[in-house]
């Protein structure tokens, strides 16, 4: 008998929200940044002073109370025209609807006037008043998530998502391709947890997902070394190692326990892989996570 089969559900969340390289800076006018691109979103927020953005032949400048919204994977330099003070931070989200959004129809630049910025400003007047120490505890980490938060629920009121828009079409399918291998990475080893049974059909397969998704598999392996530096095999193996070092940390999870819900045939197979991802043994890097808490208690 199905005791939820009247259940009204919300949908499971498990994403990576990554909020990273923040930091405020005061710099004089020969201060630049050479050109560069990343693979996560750059919010710049300018407090005082001009700076300068350069990309593609063409020029922003941004002044006091400006913010910029830099895209992945877009190529551009930074330099200060006069002396500067600024606040800046990466972030991305395994929401490749989101993403897609964000670059179709956000602005790189929103004046000071402009309703966006003034929306959008006091969240990072937040940010800049949590910057106090070098250490920050469980709370100021959940703020900064807060925070972030409503800057995207933003971000996501600003901007509508065209399902027909062309031009993000290679980030938007090597996007997608990632969130895939995570989810079904993350659906097996919930089955394994529940049944003590894996199916690797759908995980391996990389190439089936590709054509599931209506591209070759040549145009989705090379789009996806494009946006992240490696290949999908690489990259499910990074996934399966921080899914490893999660489930280390429980000790309900025998090392078998692990190497099964990772997809693996035997513990040895696993065992080889591990130390290979990170230079220790399975039971080795448990051991030193032991030690490690004991250490603190």
């Amino acid at each position: 008998m199905d005791f939820l089969k009247n259940a009204k559900r919300l949908p499971a969340i498990d994403w990576n929200l990554n909020f990273f390289g923040a930091h405020m800076q005061s710099v004089n006018e020969d201060w630049h940044v050479p050109e560069e691109q990343h693979q996560a979103f750059e919010f710049i927020y300018v407090i005082d002073g001009t700076e300068k953005i350069s990309f593609n032949n063409n020029e922003i400048i941004l002044c006091s109370g400006d913010l910029a919204l830099i895209p992945p994977g877009f190529k551009h330099s930074v330099k200060a025209v006069e002396n500067l003070t600024y606040f800046c931070f990466h972030f991305g989200i395994d929401e490749p609807i989101f993403e897609l959004q964000l670059i179709q129809n956000s602005s790189i630049h929103y004046s000071n006037s402009s309703p966006e910025a003034q929306t959008l400003t006091p969240y990072f007047k937040k940010f800049i008043m949590l910057i106090s120490s070098n250490i920050y505890l469980f709370s100021i980490k959940m703020k900064i998530q807060i925070i972030l938060s409503e800057i995207l629920m933003i971000l996501d009121q600003q901007t509508v998502f065209d399902e027909n828009y062309t031009g993000a079409n290679q980030l938007y399918y090597a996007r997608l391709i990632a969130e895939i291998l995570k989810t079904n990475l993350l659906n097996n080893v919930s089955n394994y947890i529940k049944t003590k049974y894996y199916n690797s059909n759908d995980e391996f397969n990389i190439a089936k997902t590709m054509n599931e998704i209506g591209i070759s598999t040549g145009y989705g392996f090379r789009i996806f070394k494009k946006i992240y530096g490696l290949s999908p095999r690489q990259y499910l193996s990074r996934l399966k190692l921080k899914k490893a070092q999660q489930m280390m940390l429980n000790p309900q999870f025998s090392i078998s326990d692990i190497a099964f819900a990772l997809g693996y045939q035997n513990i040895s197979s696993f065992s080889r892989q591990f130390k290979r991802w990170n230079g220790y043994s399975p039971i080795a890097y448990r051991s030193a996570i032991i030690h490690s808490t004991n250490n603190l208690t």
